[in-house]
């Protein structure tokens, strides 16, 4: 088994007559997160590959998709870092030793991560769990313009490939259902609104509902409008439910007549969509009017 050394790249490659599998060079401005590539991941030539096309090139990249996340944690191998980096020794091989059980013999313990086993890596997938909502929007991170990278165009990177031009990022990525999982990794399914709210005619001094059916949601926030902008509704007053599927409304007065309400939708491990319910009315009607020498309003309540 041949080694060959390509300095120009900063590479080793293994069993070099196939080129089977392509490994890192490490060094102190190098990825610390060990990364194995196979040959497509450096093309044709042997070039350095810029997955995100930030100017630095991926061996060298902490981010190498500019998700937000660091390429040592997409990588799957759960050791501790520092700033995107190992913290454990590095041999004369390159690699960080923790990642190896025979320290400098340019193999790993590991390999590097592909949840959705499309054949990208998740350091250098947008998509990592192939559930149609991407990584940096499920790491719980800001995506302004939502084109899968972490912030806003145009996008600015330091040396280390890190995005500096967005507002977040490089934290600990979500697991809002503690799972264990990190939520870009565990795919998550779009929330539906299966029955839609219908109008609702009540009574004065009476109660009534607004209700919605949904599918994988969690997530609910009923609004109401107050003539120029949607508004939270909160609980108490007339309104009731206001954060499930059923909002309760009880003793309206003339002043609720036209009110407009509808309901937000989501799901809270699927982060990519939030629904709205179609615009529903409230009309305050009297259900009975008895007329004599005076005018009496008598209410059936319902």
């Amino acid at each position: 088994m041949a080694t060959l050394e390509l300095s120009e790249f900063g590479l080793n490659a293994t069993n070099i007559g196939s080129v089977s599998l392509m490994r890192l060079t490490m060094n102190n401005s190098a990825d610390t997160a060990f990364l194995a590539y196979n040959e497509d991941s450096f093309g044709e030539f042997c070039t350095d590959l810029d997955t995100d096309g930030d100017g630095v090139v991926d061996r060298l990249d902490l981010d190498s998709d500019n998700d937000g996340i660091y390429d040592v944690v997409e990588a799957g191998h759960t050791l501790t870092y520092t700033n995107g980096r190992l913290t454990g020794s590095v041999g004369s091989d390159g690699i960080d030793d923790t990642l190896q059980g025979n320290p400098n013999n340019q193999t790993t313990n590991y390999i590097i991560t592909d949840t959705n086993s499309d054949g990208t890596p998740d350091f250098q997938n947008l998509d990592s769990d192939g559930d149609g909502c991407e990584d940096v929007s499920e790491a719980g991170f800001t995506d302004e313009n939502i084109d899968g990278y972490l912030g806003d165009n145009p996008i600015v990177v330091d040396s280390n490939g890190l995005v500096t031009s967005g507002t977040d990022g490089y934290t600990e990525p979500a697991d809002v259902d503690t799972s264990g999982e990190y939520d870009f990794k565990e795919q998550g399914i779009a929330p539906s609104i299966t029955t839609e709210p219908s109008n609702r005619n009540i009574c004065p001094g009476c109660t009534g509902t607004f209700s919605t059916i949904t599918a994988d949601a969690d997530t609910f926030q009923w609004q109401y409008y107050s003539g120029t902008n949607w508004i939270d509704l909160m609980e108490g007053g007339l309104y009731s439910g206001t954060d499930s599927q059923t909002l309760n409304i009880s003793n309206p007065t003339a002043a609720e007549d036209g009110n407009q309400y509808r309901l937000l939708v989501s799901n809270s491990t699927y982060s990519c969509i939030l629904l709205t319910s179609n615009v529903v009315t409230l009309n305050v009607r009297v259900n009975t009017i008895i007329t004599n020498r005076r005018i009496t309003y008598r209410v059936n309540r319902n």
